[in-house]
């Protein structure tokens, strides 16, 4: 079986990256898609899921220049597994958040920009690890496969996230 495997996915530690890198973007935009769901059932407000997008995007410029020096001086994998935690943590909060029945927008705005944070610090640690997992002449199609699982991530986690509410429990 290995052996019919490209030769990109024979390399055990990035195969082991990508799975992970799969299954957390994944669970990332499912996590997205319900909390625009909640925010919008307590405020029936468009204008309040930008905000939310907002929250989750400005820590990205904000800590570009920093995130970036602290994946560089650091373990990196020591920074992703971290920031990992930290959103698992994240999470964990807006299930707690939304059992207590949060009937405010401020508990989602702020989990959502620590979320923000927690992408902007991680993201520059693994992306400067996928170079070191693959030889030279892999790196290429190592970085087209990141690149095109991120995407299908990004495309189909909100997709099935939104299929999840369709047939959930209610």
């Amino acid at each position: 079986m290995r052996g019919r495997l490209p030769p990109v996915l024979r390399e055990r530690d990035y195969s082991l990256l990508l799975g992970g890198a799969i299954a957390y973007g994944f669970g990332r935009e499912m996590v997205f898609v319900a909390v625009g769901w909640q925010v919008y059932d307590i405020s029936r407000n468009p204008f309040h899921l930008g905000l939310i997008g907002l929250a989750e995007f400005l820590p990205l410029p904000l800590l570009a220049l920093p995130a970036g020096a602290i994946a560089d001086r650091l373990s990196r994998k020591l920074v992703y597994v971290g920031s990992l935690v930290a959103d698992a943590a994240i999470t964990a909060l807006l299930i707690v958040v939304s059992i207590g029945g949060a009937g405010s927008l401020w508990p989602f705005l702020a989990l959502s920009f620590a979320s923000g944070c927690s992408a902007a610090v991680g993201n520059p640690a693994i992306r400067s690890m996928w170079p070191t997992l693959v030889p030279l002449g892999l790196l290429t199609s190592a970085l087209a496969l990141r690149s095109t699982v991120f995407q299908a991530t990004v495309v189909v986690g909100p997709a099935v996230g939104g299929l999840l509410f369709a047939v959930g429990p209610e």
